[in-house]
């Protein structure tokens, strides 16, 4: 999951600009607990989301990405 800088996104999408340069910061890498593939019956269908010190700052599912 990338995180996006929302404030870019918005002022990008406002202007008919690509938005993808706001997901593409040094700092957006969130790192979590890493699962086996078999784990994961349908890679498609998975919720997603970050926290930062226990508060919730983002939360999507794998069907809404870009890119499969």
């Amino acid at each position: 999951m990338d995180l996006t800088a929302r404030d870019l996104q918005t002022e990008a999408k406002k202007n008919g600009h690509p938005w993808t340069m706001a997901k593409g910061f040094d700092t957006f890498c969130p790192i979590g607990t890493y699962l086996a593939k078999n784990m994961v019956p349908n890679q498609q269908q998975v919720d997603i989301w970050l926290k930062v010190n226990g508060q919730l700052r983002q939360k999507g599912n794998s069907r809404d990405m870009i890119f499969r």
